[in-house]
């Protein structure tokens, strides 16, 4: 059996567990092996985003875990970023959106939606740890970025 076949069974085998189980410990573990696979591989990166778009109440040790691994393998991957931006668009929870938006620091460096996210972010928080954390962000994905440098002088004015 080739080294091919053998991964696309390991995934089968990966994704076959994640949708049965209903214990998060498991989809933690099973989201943490898929960012020790090879970067860029999109099926690993399209099972990682399914685990974020079908895992009901995400918790904060499971969000990040599949941050981590899109963060190993997910550079510059614009379905991850979508997806990263889709949860920054619906919480409310401040750390969530800290552990986001560092994600986006380490995966979307130039991607203009990130940095519109981010920037909106900064716009509606009140959370001053979360404005700091978005800010320091926010400066590494958008290098020479107009609007980003207007956003970045107006908190450093408030």
């Amino acid at each position: 059996m080739g080294e091919k076949q053998k991964a696309i069974e390991y995934y089968n085998h990966l994704i076959k567990v994640l949708e049965t189980t209903e214990d998060e410990d498991n989809r933690r573990s099973f989201a943490e092996s898929l960012g020790k696979t090879d970067p860029g591989n999109e099926f690993a990166i399209r099972v990682l985003i399914w685990v974020l778009e079908t895992t009901e109440n995400l918790d904060l040790e499971t969000l990040w875990s599949v941050a981590n691994s899109l963060e190993a393998i997910a550079l510059g991957n614009e379905l991850a970023i979508r997806e990263l931006i889709r949860i920054l668009e619906t919480t409310k929870d401040e750390e969530t959106r800290r552990y986001v938006a560092n994600s986006l620091g380490k995966i979307a460096p130039g991607n203009e939606l990130a940095i519109r996210e981010l920037i909106r972010v900064l716009e509606t928080t009140e959370d001053e740890l979360t404005c700091w954390s978005v800010a320091y962000d926010l400066g590494k994905i958008a290098l020479g970025n107009e609007l980003a440098i207007r956003e970045l002088i107006r908190i450093l004015e408030t």
